[in-house]
């Protein structure tokens, strides 16, 4: 079992934020592996909270590598979290990311600043439903032998998936012929991808009536 991050942004550009999260966090002596797709989810608020206070939030799970302890990869998300600008004076405001150490392996660790697994993991759809889609046979330390596939059937949220479309034939009712050149088509994948496509949909025969497959 490895070791997995979640991660949360509801405050500038969501998903700028999220992506500069898992590069810095690179830069220490820890791999990401895998990433989940991301999801979004209401902000949970406390009772008369200030209006703008409600904003949703974009997470992600993520795989990781690394030969450090717990406590010093918690302390290199502290340095992250306030490079990318959190500020914590208060609890449930919005924050530009927020990363939690969700699972450690098959370890189970209470220290004062942290516990793995995360003490609310199997309250929070929001921090599951990334994970299952990472590992959804995964089994949580300490708990029932049920996994996560098996904890997702209780869950509200539903994991969509963004498919992107590229026409590489010249008739395409759409775009025919336009994407024929590779410095075209190469940019045109890349920017559905940074705009949040999971899937890239290559069409590589007309079927437009009369069209030449």
């Amino acid at each position: 079992m490895g070791i997995y991050l979640g991660l949360g942004s509801n405050l500038g550009d969501r998903r700028s934020n999220l992506s500069r999260a898992l590069t810095q966090l690179e830069t220490k002596e820890l791999r990401v592996t895998r990433v989940s797709p991301v999801i979004e989810s209401a902000a949970q608020l406390p009772e008369n909270c200030p209006a703008e206070w409600d904003q949703p939030f974009l997470n992600l799970a993520a795989e990781c590598e690394t030969e450090a302890a717990p406590e010093t990869v918690r302390s290199w998300i502290g340095e992250i979290e306030q490079g990318l600008g959190r500020v914590d004076n208060l609890h449930w405001a919005p924050r530009p990311i927020d990363i939690d150490i969700l699972l450690w392996g098959e370890a189970e660790l209470t220290t004062k600043t942290l516990t793995v697994p995360h003490a609310r993991l199997r309250e929070r759809d929001f921090v599951l439903a990334p994970l299952i889609a990472l590992e959804p046979r995964l089994i949580v330390p300490g708990t029932a032998r049920a996994s996560l596939l098996d904890w997702s059937r209780k869950l509200p949220t539903h994991i969509p998936l963004w498919m992107g479309i590229l026409n590489v034939t010249p008739d395409s009712f759409s775009d025919g012929g336009e994407l024929l050149d590779w410095k075209h088509l190469e940019p045109h994948a890349m920017g559905m991808i940074n705009a949040g496509a999971h899937i890239i949909d290559v069409g590589g025969e007309s079927t437009r009536p009369g069209g030449n497959p």
